[in-house]
């Protein structure tokens, strides 16, 4: 897609804003500015903002499993997150900003038994400022969606949430906020700032939907649309947004009026602010193991006022003892779920399920293993995203059964030509994409020219032929199209249960009272000799 360049020029509050991030970014700054501290908040900001993304119903603590040999450890969790905020909104009061970038619920027992409710009111006991809507907070229908936001108590924003006529929002969500800021340079005056909410256009590529009636508009061309209601309104502009760091990096090439954008989606832990030509960007992971913070002073001086970082800080959240009125409240809304949730079903061995690179990982070719053999297949598909967390060794409850497979997925099986199934794993290995996780087959890859190029595919050890037929079975999500694979969509469909992929879990759980895990590395990244 292609946007024309926003014709704003450059302005004192972007000026300042790049002076004082530069040098955390390791670039320089001219001599009269000062080097903005990171670490702990500056008490002498005018505005601090607690930013989180990809919260994902992260109520108890996540279990985090290094890519190499260290042992795993809890971290974050609501009362972590909650712990800090309430500190920081104790240091500064009326100046703390908190900020959500989407993907409130969707992942576990706590954030999807009753849809987002809990977690919304979670989010609504932080006092947050602002929400953006994820793509996932459509997984169970706008109509659910809607029914959800009736109780919000905090601005919820999306802009390019829009009606089928491409230009009226959808009801239940607002374009933008504007907050107003008292400097402590100038306390008689006050600093009108905006924020704009967006949502990744491809919403409908990467949630199950139903989308009701909304329409999600690309996200340069509405903030485009918006621009001269927004100018008009405030005196700063910044976005908060669901949309990942590429696009973001695209609306700060297009926006340069616009100074710092808070972000989320691709789940990426920026430890310094991203700057694409005069905007900065900041996203802090997800699952609430981490937060950004951020001090900014204001020039009310300057036209517009000028913006100035004189902190900046990722702060990663340990797992905390929740406060005795926090036990209360999440006994309250979540006290249901640990009786149905965590008892063990069996038992886990074998290889641990670590992700060290883009190729495949022992959960993920048991969960091919079991596509596979639900659809009859030669093949079994599974894609890397459907996979939301890992498997550890020992006891396995039917939490981290549902944590790893959250999704209402079920199994679907094609009739596909080798030529066919070579298109679909080749579509895996694009750039920004995930290898598709096999059963039954091995597959490599080979860098030429920065992308990655498909090789040595084979079947049970034998070189794929172009124009033979295979069963080739994956995930109901996948075959519909979702995550770009609208190749099959018009493939030739032989086989399709109502099944879900967690239940196929269950199910060998109930059969055999354990999961053996084989690390067998089915995706090779071939090297030159």
């Amino acid at each position: 897609m292609t946007h024309g360049r926003c014709p704003l020029p450059p302005s004192p509050m972007i000026r300042a804003l790049c002076v004082g991030l530069a040098l955390l970014a390791g670039r320089p700054a001219p001599a009269q500015a000062a080097a903005p501290p990171t670490g702990a908040p500056s008490a002498a900001a005018d505005l601090h903002i607690v930013h989180f993304n990809d919260f994902h119903g992260q109520i108890r603590p996540r279990l985090i499993v290094p890519a190499r040999a260290a042992p795993a450890e809890e971290r974050g969790g609501f009362p972590a997150l909650e712990d800090l905020v309430n500190r920081r909104r104790a240091e500064h009061g009326d100046r703390l900003w908190v900020t959500n970038g989407g993907d409130w619920f969707q992942g576990t027992p706590e954030g999807n038994e009753d849809r987002g409710r809990g977690v919304l009111a979670c989010f609504d006991r932080l006092n947050v400022t602002a929400s953006v809507l994820g793509n996932h907070e459509y997984d169970f229908g706008e109509a659910s969606l809607i029914e959800l936001l009736d109780g919000a108590q905090h601005p919820i924003l999306g802009a390019n949430v829009l009606e089928a006529d491409g230009a009226t929002p959808r009801p239940y969500v607002a374009p933008f906020i504007v907050r107003t800021v008292r400097p402590r340079a100038a306390p008689d005056r006050e600093v009108r700032i905006a924020i704009v909410g967006l949502i990744t256009s491809d919403t409908p590529q990467v949630s199950t939907g139903p989308f009701g009636a909304a329409r999600f508009a690309a996200e340069a061309t509405t903030l485009r649309n918006l621009w001269p209601d927004v100018q008009t309104a405030a005196d700063v502009v910044i976005l908060l947004t669901h949309c990942g760091v590429r696009e973001d990096q695209q609306l700060a090439r297009e926006f340069p009026d616009v100074p710092l954008i808070l972000g989320g989606h691709s789940h990426t832990l920026l430890r310094k602010p991203l700057r694409t030509g005069k905007t900065w960007m900041v996203q802090s992971g997800s699952h609430a193991t981490a937060v950004t913070e951020l001090g900014l002073r204001i020039d009310p001086s300057a036209s517009p006022p000028a913006l100035e970082i004189v902190s900046f800080a990722i702060t990663e959240l340990p797992a905390t003892e929740p406060s005795s009125s926090t036990q209360e409240f999440l006994a309250a809304h979540f006290g249901h779920v640990a009786e149905r949730w965590d008892q063990p079903l069996g038992t886990l061995r074998g290889a641990q399920d670590r992700r060290t690179g883009p190729g495949s990982t022992p959960g993920g070719s048991f969960v091919a293993a079991l596509i596979r053999n639900a659809g009859d297949a030669d093949v079994g598909l599974m894609n890397q995203g459907g996979l939301r967390s890992t498997l550890r060794a020992g006891p396995i409850t039917r939490r981290a059964v549902y944590e790893l497979l959250p999704f209402e997925n079920s199994v679907v099986t094609f009739e596909l030509t080798g030529a066919q199934l070579t298109e679909v794993l080749a579509r895996s290995l694009r750039r920004g994409s995930r290898p598709l996780e096999i059963d039954g087959a091995t597959y490599g890859y080979r860098v030429v020219d920065g992308e990655r190029v498909l090789e040595g595919l084979a079947i049970d050890g034998a070189p794929v032929a172009a124009e033979q037929s295979y069963r080739v079975a994956t995930n109901s999500f996948v075959a519909g199209g979702g995550d770009g694979y609208e190749m099959l969509r018009s493939a030739t469909k032989v086989g399709e249960t109502d099944v879900m992929l967690r239940d196929l879990l269950l199910e060998h759980l109930t059969q055999h009272g354990e999961v053996v895990l084989v690390d067998d590395e089915r995706i090779r990244a071939l090297h030159e000799d």
